[in-house]
């Protein structure tokens, strides 16, 4: 289904608006505001780097900016040295562990951040993110980017929290696929543009490979190599060694623990924390994934809608790799805007409060358990020091719902294209 018809069929349902859309359209700008507002007590803990400030709390942003230094310094390939990066003066004061194995790419982006104070940076790349990500959500979702960003809310709270990068990597997937979706192959960009955190991407590539779009993704290898290539220049052929070595050490640590497994939404994290072994945790994780790229590749073979395939993929996105945080949640929420137009026509009131419902918790709990830990004064630094990471069964669990009713509307649009031959007989 193509044109005007898919056009009709993502609307958020036929004839009379749902009432929740309606509400959210008409508050949309307040709760951007109020975003905002949420941030400010939050933002106290993102104070300027400097010799004599002393600083209680890391946030990744703290990382970005620091590694931002080394750059200026010459010192790209040492920031991939966790040796070296924590020694640095706001880590070694805080004992936060935070290591950087963002590919050599994201160094261009971060280079720029030491040019200006800490605040005046963090709130430049936020605010420019953020504002990208609710334009995409817009586009996409249309009068029901309400109630997406609703049910979204604490993944935005996170990114703005901590400074991540979750809104960026949504906006790019999300011009992506409407590129894929209107047949642009130059929106492939946006995709290629991904390199810098290429683990979100794998399902929507997947998905792109499956659905034919081989100029689109030509066009995303491009710009990936071209990133790529930049960074070799600006940095030389030594900082792939030294990332090479980064993701080496960065899997030791995830085995090990190190990580705050409990703000991860992956299947491996909440086995890791329920004291299953990692190795048979990743052998889940693994399975999972080709799970999900199993359900992708039968989507697009049962002849769903580049939308509808795209939408899943982006949703499911954040379920196969180990290494996927709260803050990575808003690449679901442009899944969930792909998807709102069919999950709320052919979804039950019941299922699609949990679909919201379940994706308010797995961008909630890691978040909001960090918070109270910190205000406990009790730490989730290293092995056997966290709780359980049960995110991604809701994640997984949000899934199964939203395949369901997509069978459904299958189904049900079958049935609707069949009457229409007996209507025009009649």
């Amino acid at each position: 289904m193509t044109g005007a018809a898919e056009k009709q069929s993502t609307m958020p349902g036929h004839g009379a608006e749902d009432p929740s859309v309606a509400l959210c359209a008409k508050y949309r700008t307040g709760l951007v505001i109020l975003f905002f507002l949420l941030l400010i007590p939050r933002y106290g803990v993102v104070g300027a780097i400097a010799p004599g400030v002393k600083i209680e709390e890391l946030v990744d942003f703290h990382a970005f900016y620091m590694v931002s230094q080394m750059v200026l310094r010459g010192e790209a390939a040492a920031s991939y040295v966790f040796q070296v990066l924590f020694a640095e003066p706001a880590y070694a004061e805080t004992g936060t562990f935070m290591p950087w194995t963002y590919p050599p790419p994201a160094l261009l982006l971060v280079a720029p951040f030491s040019l200006l104070p800490t605040k005046i940076a963090y709130l430049i790349f936020v605010t420019v993110s953020l504002g990208l990500f609710l334009f995409v959500i817009h586009r996409i979702a249309g009068r029901a980017s309400g109630l997406v960003l609703v049910a979204m809310m604490p993944a935005v709270l996170s990114c703005l929290s901590c400074g991540q990068t979750g809104f960026l990597a949504a906006s790019l997937l999300g011009l992506a696929a409407l590129g894929l979706i209107e047949g642009r192959s130059r929106a492939g960009a946006a995709l290629g543009l991904l390199v810098i955190k290429p683990h979100l991407a794998i399902t929507f590539g997947l998905a792109a490979l499956t659905l034919g779009r081989l100029r689109f993704l030509a066009v995303a290898f491009a710009v990936a190599l071209a990133a790529c290539a930049a960074a070799t220049l600006a940095f030389g052929w030594p900082i792939w060694t030294a990332f090479l070595g980064a993701v080496a050490d960065a899997k030791e640590f995830l085995l090990l623990g190190y990580y705050p497994l409990v703000r991860m939404v992956s299947t491996y994290a909440f086995l890791k924390t329920a004291g299953v072994p990692a190795e048979w945790a990743l052998a889940a994780q693994t399975v999972v994934a080709i799970g999900i790229a199993g359900a992708i590749l039968m989507a697009v073979r049962l002849g769903y809608t580049p939308r509808q395939v795209i939408g899943f993929a982006l949703m499911a996105g954040v379920t196969v790799s180990p290494y996927a945080y709260d803050y990575d949640m808003p690449v679901y929420a442009v899944g969930l805007a792909l998807l709102i137009g069919d999950l709320l026509r052919w979804g039950h009131r019941a299922e699609q409060a949990a679909i919201f419902a379940l994706g308010f918790f797995a961008s909630t709990y890691g978040y909001g358990l960090t918070l109270l830990w910190g205000a406990l004064h009790r730490s989730m630094d290293g092995p056997g020091a966290m709780p359980n990471a049960p995110a991604a069964l809701a994640v997984l669990a949000a899934l199964a719902i939203v395949v369901r009713i997509m069978l459904r509307a299958r189904a049900g649009r079958s049935a609707e294209a069949s009457a229409v031959p007996v209507a025009l007989a009649a």
